[in-house]
């Protein structure tokens, strides 16, 4: 594999199984998961989505622009809105006497 200078850990490139095994191999990443699940990079694409969903707020608009996709509804496979905590709310509050 070429060095390429910077903090990138995916460059430009075709995407080649065998690249993404040394890189892999590289970084010392099993390539199955605990589940016996094959790592890929549309895995490693997907849990980024996922993270950076969750840290936007599930903001579809800004991760769409931010992972270059065209549909929206593309984006909305990565967002999984959670209900907001409602503990905080009913603290002290006795609903049945």
């Amino acid at each position: 594999m070429d060095s390429v200078r910077g903090s990138f850990v995916f460059r430009h490139q075709n995407n080649n199984p065998r690249n993404f095994d040394q890189v892999l191999i590289k970084a010392e990443i099993e390539k199955y998961d605990e589940l016996d699940r094959r790592l890929t990079t549309h895995s490693f694409r997907h849990t980024y989505a996922t993270l950076m969903a969750s840290l936007l707020g599930d903001n579809r608009f800004m991760l769409k622009a931010i992972l270059s996709q065209k549909k929206l509804s593309t984006t909305e496979r990565y967002c999984h809105p959670k209900a907001p905590s409602l503990g905080p709310v009913f603290e002290g509050i006795c609903l049945f006497d």
